[in-house]
């Protein structure tokens, strides 16, 4: 585990869409699967160039998620953020980088906040 992973003060869970069927009153309900638990992170709100970035790709991006090791999200994911205090953020995955911090490597996952699920 490398020194920025203990910087990092949430832990999230990361959900992968598998399969959308039809409930009995013929809405759509989307089947979602864990693929990681437990990873550190940290959220931020994005920069207005990393904004600007995701909306040349007609994506909107509001916060900015860190991870000290690959997350290998996929655009569509959805992301539960838990903070220090206890409180639980959901996003949905729009993209992902990688940067240099320092001596180590942070991932950067452009992501929007999306309401709890139900």
């Amino acid at each position: 585990m490398s020194l920025i992973s203990t910087m990092l003060e949430s832990v999230c869970s990361i959900q992968r869409p598998t399969s959308v069927t039809r409930d009995s009153a013929s809405g759509v309900v989307q089947v979602f699967t864990t693929i990681a638990s437990n990873l550190p992170c940290s959220q931020q709100e994005a920069s207005a160039s990393v904004i600007m970035l995701y909306s040349q790709r007609n994506a909107s991006v509001t916060t900015t998620i860190y991870f000290a090791q690959d997350p290998k999200t996929e655009p569509n994911d959805r992301i539960s953020c838990v903070d220090r205090n206890g409180v639980a953020t959901w996003y949905l995955v729009e993209g992902e980088a990688q940067v240099a911090a320092g001596r180590g490597r942070l991932w950067s996952v452009g992501a929007t906040r999306i309401r709890p699920p139900q």
